[in-house]
């Protein structure tokens, strides 16, 4: 157990209590101020893109298998091929169990 967690933590930046905030290279901005208010101007990064999908996994005590639902690869899919701006996208994002609730209603 020791060897996992020191794991996440050195290779995925992953504590206990979720990411570790990582600058992306010396003097750059930390990882969760890239974005702002406007849209973002990052390349791909597979390391990041690694660490991000890992530790939503592990936080969230999401399945492996989760990943190879089709639901899953379309949704991730539908956005990288959109085209909206970062505030529209991030303001569409739900809040809270209760919108998800209201959207299945609707």
């Amino acid at each position: 157990m020791k060897n996992m967690i020191e794991h996440l933590r050195d290779a995925h930046h992953i504590g206990k209590d979720g990411p570790i905030s990582v600058a992306l290279e010396k003097g750059q901005v930390l990882l969760e101020t890239v974005f702002g208010k406007t849209r973002p101007q990052i390349i791909f990064n597979r390391d990041v893109f690694h660490s991000l999908l890992l530790c939503w996994i592990v936080v969230n005590n999401i399945s492996f298998l989760k990943i190879e639902q089709h639901s899953f690869r379309v949704l991730l899919n539908y956005l990288l091929a959109c085209n909206a701006s970062y505030t529209e996208m991030s303001r569409t994002l739900p809040n809270s169990s209760n919108t998800i609730k209201n959207w299945i209603l609707e």
